[in-house]
């Protein structure tokens, strides 16, 4: 076994294979204990080709989930890479000895997709994740490997022909097993990503066949097994998460790394996750806005209009009190389709709730007629009550999804119906408010604190992961005044956060988000600080900021078209000039 490679003294090989050989090895000038992968000298062109865009690639990522590279060079004309050494043990082996439960699952998950999104932010796409190629070490963190067959997102796709079968197949999206390389994109991260989540929950791999041709059917033609068939103790959310990862068609996925690590972060925070929350609130949405002006319009008109002339109507009210039965009928005949136990009450989770939105569709229809009913005549007691009870279901369920523009509307209307009723509800929207308030802003205090000094290596991105996590406009609102922070480490997690959030809408002295990120990007003295404003384009690219695309123009105008500013921040820079959005 050869003794020394250049400064490094080789301690023993960790791993063989075809195409070279992994030593564990001592770097002799800083007493550093590091990982050796020497490429065997009689592989071919392309392979060398490859092993030196794996090493560039590696080159580009300094993330602490990430495994670094400290040195790409020749040894007796073979090239080797010199990465850190990670004591501990695959995925696999965790795995196979079934060592997590499925809170640890996901925690260990959510590290993984973490690091995924940074890979991706970097515009790499790893194409052979498994977990062969995730190490845990013994404090429980993340490290990606084996950046093999990974490429840059916008690259030539020469070392990798279409129709050549890259990866490996139980990991694979239908697209990479099909051979279809020029399909192969961050969905397929997305993809391999949810059967490795498939199989740290089930122990079992999603398909397993005889051969090759047998999995590529299974992969492109059969649906997975859910995975409460195979242990029932998991979480529907959990399944939910796991399958829309898996689907077969790429647009079907979640469209990033990202969407799918806010759902595995909130179910991680116990928070409803986006799959179900969004069922709601589309239908809170897109159903109520078709008719809240109407509803709103016929209470409010009903009790400041209708009302006062009610006596002085009654050949009218006659005339309407069989269509109003009519409608007060059908209302009912709705809401006897809800039994006493779907009626929302306050001590219910909204992704809990079986069929949220068969039962949200039922409420929106009896509404309808008991509104149209109220407009014809507000005189009648068992109407508005059944009325006023409706739309206090509906606030409920808004506001358990977290809707709360949805759920004052409706607050509004209630107290149209019934005041003093109405208050009483009031005062459960504001308690449910001020939890997430107070539990979001409390977290966001002990960050911003701890963010007074330097942070340990790795600590402001998992500070940036828990951020990224409240959605909410007071976590919003909490973090605009840290843009212009005096000190660093707050404003860049305030800038990286917030980018996250994604909330336009909320504002700190009348300025939104972008608009405080664009004044502050405006005020960078570049070269010096030119960290700060690749930092301010990403989060300005997340929020989709048109606004600010002169400002980051200008910023990007001061470097050549191959500068690596120019390449780190194309990404948000293509989505501040789609014309689509």
């Amino acid at each position: 076994m050869t003794q020394h490679i250049g400064p490094y003294k080789i301690i023993k090989i960790l791993g063989k294979g075809g195409m070279g050989v992994v030593y564990q090895a001592l770097d002799t000038r800083v007493e550093r204990v590091v990982a050796i992968k020497l490429l065997h000298s009689n592989v071919d062109t392309n392979s060398v080709k490859r092993f030196v865009q794996e090493g560039q690639l590696m080159a580009r990522l300094r993330h602490p989930r990430v495994l670094k590279l400290y040195e790409i060079n020749r040894f007796q004309d073979n090239v080797y890479l010199v990465m850190e050494f990670v004591k501990g043990k695959t995925l696999t082996h965790y795995i196979e000895e079934r060592s997590f439960d499925h809170k640890q699952t996901c925690e260990i998950f959510g590290q993984i997709v973490n690091a995924m999104q940074f890979i991706h932010s970097a515009g790499i796409i790893h194409r052979d994740l498994k977990p062969d190629n995730i190490m845990i070490d013994a404090q429980g963190h993340v490290k990606i490997m084996d950046f093999g067959l990974a490429r840059f997102v916008n690259d030539d796709k020469q070392l990798s022909k279409s129709g050549m079968i890259l990866g490996t197949l139980h990991y694979m999206p239908p697209e990479q097993a099909e051979g279809h390389l020029e399909k192969v994109d961050a969905r397929s991260d997305v993809y391999a990503l949810g059967a490795i989540l498939y199989q740290m929950l089930t122990y079992q791999k999603v398909f397993t066949a005889s051969g090759i041709v047998q999995m590529v059917c299974l992969i492109c033609e059969q649906q997975p097994k859910p995975l409460r068939e195979i242990n029932s103790k998991i979480d529907e959310d959990l399944q939910f998460i796991c399958l829309k990862a898996l689907e077969k068609k790429r647009e079907n996925r979640y469209q990033s790394v990202g969407a799918l690590e806010d759902d595995i972060g909130k179910f991680i925070n116990g928070e409803a996750i986006d799959t179900q929350n969004v069922r709601v609130t589309k239908l809170l949405w897109s159903r109520l806005q078709q008719h809240k002006r109407h509803v709103l319009i016929t209470i409010v008109f009903s009790a400041i209009v209708i009302s006062p002339f009610i006596y002085n109507s009654m050949q009218e009210s006659r005339k309407n009190y069989g269509e109003i039965q009519n409608l007060h009928t059908q209302a009912q005949g709705v809401l006897q389709q809800i039994s006493d136990k779907e009626v929302p009450t306050w001590t219910m989770q909204i992704e809990k709730i079986p069929n949220v939105e068969y039962l949200l569709s039922l409420y929106v229809e009896a509404e309808t007629f008991l509104a149209r009913a109220y407009s014809l005549d507000a005189s009648y007691d068992d109407v508005n009550a059944d009325l006023f009870n409706v739309q206090r279901s509906i606030c409920i369920l808004a506001t358990l999804s977290k809707n709360y523009a949805v759920s004052r509307f409706y607050l509004q209307c209630c107290k149209e119906l019934d005041y003093y009723a109405a208050r009483k509800l009031e005062e459960k929207i504001t308690q449910h408010e001020n939890k997430i308030r107070l539990l979001h802003e409390r977290e966001i205090d002990k960050i911003l604190q701890s963010l007074k000094k330097e942070p340990e290596p790795g600590e402001l991105d998992e500070y940036i992961f828990q951020g990224a996590r409240w959605k909410s406009s007071y976590s919003v609102r909490k973090l605009l005044p840290y843009i212009s922070s005096s000190i660093s480490w707050q404003r860049y997690f305030a800038i990286q956060v917030l980018g996250s959030l994604g909330d336009l809408h909320t504002s700190y002295k009348e300025k939104n988000s972008g608009q405080l990120l664009q004044a502050h990007l405006e005020t960078r003295k570049i070269p010096q600080e030119i960290d700060e404003a690749k930092m301010i384009i990403w989060a300005l690219g997340k929020l989709r900021f048109k606004d600010a695309l002169p400002s980051v123009e200008k910023i990007r105008q001061q470097f050549s078209p191959t500068s690596l500013l120019r390449k780190e921040t194309q990404r948000p820079y293509e989505w501040l000039t789609d014309k689509s959005k």
